[in-house]
């Protein structure tokens, strides 16, 4: 597991003992059981706890529980629990009105999907909730998440969630009498709902608890605010990519928009130069030589000795390597995604301001005089994605939309080869360009909705081949 996953859980534990959550003398959990909650290596957390170590945070012994070394006075404690929230109260308030969007579909179609015994695991742990209020804030939402097997929305509902840092520590500081009497009661309807198997009901349950820890939250920073200065505000960061290097694949994705969507570049055409890219996206030769490669790997440019990178006539057949599982299987869980939250995503932003409407529009009837019916559907898409500028919610809709645009070229490879699915997409975005046009909210939904079933087809058959591919050659 590359490094997102390790800051993740370093940058947990570090925060909770900085907040008193964990005192001196306290353990931590043990690098199984944290294995088994982030679903990451052993490695990955032991390298988080030496990191820990190393600063004086933690003791670790070998086949002994680690224990914590951080000591400091109570006000030390509640003057960094206060800078922490202090600094992200910006970000805070926009993840609060717009995460709901995905992720209460997510876990409602998760939780259909749970077992029995997930069901009574879940019931267990609503029994804690006043005494560890972040475990079902936590392991509820992970149960049901996980249920998709998503890596991308596990990812994202991790991030988000450590984000807020559980609010474990919080509640040692604004858990009143009545906050405490309203999470006994919520927990028992959730031990009910687990009981009788109302797996809607529980779900309904579970966001009242989060609404009620985030009112909290917001009503201990407003008081936060009084008494300290407002410090410059930190950014949710959602490290999509991982291990990979974000500004390459971030490069790549807009260039292919530039070619396909845009059409700034045409066949023949000729990139900017690397000094060019490299000071237009204030990054290094290498992370645009990088970008380059995999733009190659997709088949979209050659690179000509002496004369630069020029777009290709037409995608060639790519090659079939682990990127480009990689690339396919991202698209595939973003449109998983999309798809699950499309109704609550089409509610809260179609049509969006006009001006892009009008934008998209123009932009869908040129690809509709010239036949190309994947790139339709990712401007159909694109529609949703970017008619909502709160910060950091674009961040993630960004990230979504260069997902998707990174599979693009895979998939019009496939154009040719399936006339019929070609056909049925421009049928179905004649219909996304009406509803547009006459912002009817239900013939975009159903249009659109039926144009990403064909296009997951597609892009499944696609990762097989690949999948097969690879087999074939490991053989």
């Amino acid at each position: 597991m590359g490094p997102g996953r390790y800051n993740l859980i370093y940058g947990f534990f570090k925060n909770q003992i900085e907040f008193g959550y964990y005192r001196e003398g306290d353990c931590l959990p043990s690098v199984e059981t944290l294995c088994s909650v982030y679903q990451v290596s052993l490695q990955t957390v032991r390298s988080a706890y030496l990191q820990l170590q190393k600063e004086h945070y933690i003791q670790l012994a070998r086949g002994r529980h680690t224990v914590v070394l951080y000591n400091a006075a109570a006000d030390v404690y509640l003057h960094n629990l206060q800078d922490y929230y202090l600094a992200r109260k910006e970000s805070l308030q926009y993840l609060d009105r717009n995460l709901r969007t995905l992720f209460y579909p997510l876990f409602l179609a998760g939780a259909r999907l749970l077992r029995k015994e997930d069901m009574l695991a879940i019931k267990e742990n609503s029994l804690k909730i006043v005494t560890e209020p972040f475990q079902i804030s936590f392991y509820c939402g992970r149960q049901a998440i996980l249920v998709h097997k998503n890596r991308l929305a596990f990812d994202l509902f991790t991030e988000s969630i450590l984000f807020y840092q559980f609010l474990p520590s919080l509640a040692m500081h604004v858990s009143s009498s009545e906050t405490k009497r309203q999470l006994e009661q919520l927990s028992e309807q959730m031990a009910n709902d687990c009981e009788q198997g109302d797996r809607e009901k529980l779900v309904c349950t579970y966001f009242q608890i989060l609404e009620l820890l985030n009112h909290s939250l917001h009503d201990f920073i407003n008081q936060a605010a009084q008494s300290r200065p407002v410090p410059a505000q930190i950014r949710f960061h959602w490290q999509v990519y991982r291990e990979r290097p974000q500004k390459c694949y971030s490069i790549a994705a807009h260039l292919i928009g530039q070619i396909y969507i845009r059409e700034a570049y045409g066949p023949g055409d000729f990139l900017p130069s690397y000094g060019a890219m490299s000071k237009n996206y204030s990054v290094s030769f290498s992370t645009v030589r990088r970008a380059v490669e995999l733009l190659a790997s997709l088949g979209i440019v050659t690179t000509r000795q002496g004369l630069g990178t020029q777009v290709a006539a037409q995608t060639d057949t790519v090659s079939s390597n682990k990127v480009l599982q990689r690339i396919i299987s991202m698209f595939l869980q973003v449109l998983q995604i999309i798809s699950i939250s499309l109704d609550r995503i089409i509610e809260q932003f179609f049509p969006g301001p006009r001006w892009r409407t009008e934008e998209c529009l123009c932009n869908l009837r040129a690809q509709q005089a010239q036949g190309n019916s994947f790139r339709m559907f990712l401007i159909g898409v694109g529609i949703l994605l970017c008619s909502n500028d709160d910060r950091p919610i674009k961040e993630i809709w960004d990230k979504f939309y260069e997902a998707l645009l990174l599979g693009l070229p895979l998939l019009e490879t496939r154009a040719a080869a399936q006339p019929e699915t070609a056909s049925q997409l421009l049928s179905h975005a004649a219909l996304i360009i009406q509803g547009l046009d006459t912002e009817d909210r239900f013939v975009f939904h159903d249009s659109l909705e039926n144009m990403m079933r064909l296009v997951i087809s597609t892009a499944e058959q696609i990762l097989h081949n690949l999948n097969d591919h690879e087999e074939r050659k490991n053989v």
